[in-house]
Formats: C-alpha cells, sequence, structure tokens
C-alpha cells in the first residue's frame, strides 16, 4: 500500500501545484474584473467561459491522450495552461479572458483527465478508494492554499498572474521526471 502511494509521488505533487495556481487564477481574475470596473453580468459570463471549457475538453482532450500519452500530455496541458494565465496579464479585455477562460477550462480538464485516469488505470482496486481519497484531499488543499497566495501580491499587479504560471510550470517538473509506473494508452472507442 505505501509502496504504491510513493509510486503516485509524482503525480500527487504535480497536482498539488497545479490546483495551487488554479486557486491563485480563478480568485484572482474575479478580484481584478471587480477592481477595473467591469459589471457583475459581464463578471459572471467571462468566468462562466471557463466551463464551457471544461466541457468541450470532454470531447477534446482524450485525443491528444490516446496520441502521445499520460505524461507529454500532462506537459502540453500545462505548457498551454501556462501560456493562457500569462496572457491574462497581458492585455485586460472581458471578450479577450472570456476566450481565455475557455482555453483554460480545455487544457484544466486536460489535467484532470491526464491524472485520474493515470490514477484509476495504475491504482488496484483494493487501494483505488484511499488512493482518490489523498488525490481529493490535496485538491481540496491546493485549491486553499492557492487562495491563500493571494497575500503575495496585489490585485492590480501582474504578480499573482505570474505566481499562478509558475505554479503551473512546477506542476511540469515531478511529472516529467517520473519513473514510477504510467498508465498504458488506452484502446480507441467510439461514444
Amino acid at each position: 500500500m505505501v509502496s504504491t502511494l510513493l509510486a503516485f509521488g509524482a503525480l500527487f505533487a504535480s497536482a498539488l501545484f497545479f490546483l495551487m495556481g488554479s486557486g491563485v487564477l480563478s480568485t484572482q481574475l474575479s478580484l481584478r474584473m471587480t477592481q477595473e470596473g467591469f459589471s457583475t453580468l459581464t463578471i459572471e459570463i467571462t468566468l462562466a467561459c471557463y466551463f464551457l471549457g471544461l466541457m468541450a475538453g470532454y470531447f477534446l482532450c482524450h485525443r491528444l491522450i490516446q496520441r502521445v500519452g499520460h505524461i507529454r500530455s500532462f506537459a502540453v496541458f500545462a505548457a498551454a495552461t501556462t501560456i493562457i494565465i500569462i496572457l491574462h496579464g497581458l492585455y485586460i479585455s472581458a471578450i479577450f479572458w472570456a476566450t481565455l477562460r475557455f482555453f483554460n477550462g480545455m487544457t484544466i480538464f486536460g489535467l484532470f483527465m491526464v491524472v485520474e485516469s493515470w490514477l484509476n488505470e495504475c491504482s488496484q482496486s483494493r487501494i483505488r478508494g484511499r488512493v482518490f481519497s489523498i488525490y481529493m484531499t490535496l485538491a481540496y488543499l491546493g485549491i486553499g492554499i492557492g487562495q491563500q497566495l493571494l497575500n503575495l501580491g496585489t490585485e492590480s499587479g501582474q504578480e499573482l498572474f505570474w505566481i499562478a504560471a509558475l505554479l503551473f510550470s512546477l506542476s511540469l517538473i515531478p511529472v516529467s521526471t517520473t519513473q514510477s509506473v504510467h498508465p498504458e494508452l488506452p484502446q480507441r472507442t467510439r461514444y
């Protein structure tokens, strides 16, 4: 049991980092849009585009995982998310941010798909519940820590975007250097 959980250490660390980054970004965007004077409706629509991206990710992200595998897919999704976060910090516009939120939803869905399918396929059924309980604990912990990191910058500055981008970049390191078992590519099936 312990050796199996240690084998997932890199995956757990990567998930913690990217969820910390997600916690920083999600909260920072709503605070920044409020500070910039956007209407409540504009903020709601802009931030809701993230969830449209999550839904689109369901239909698209599995293709990359099937083509290149879990580790490379994780790297692509984390790197793309880092780019998206940096773009948030470069230009303030509701339409631009709504577009970025859509693509951010897709890349975050891809990260979740990689992590959760990896955990599911590589854990034995007798310990799968424990593995996922650790993962979910780290998920909520990561988002909570990320929101506390808002104290490291100002709403009007760029620091919080850079912190979020840094955390997503950090999530690449454990998964990219892991030597633990990773799942084989799934069989292609039709919906």
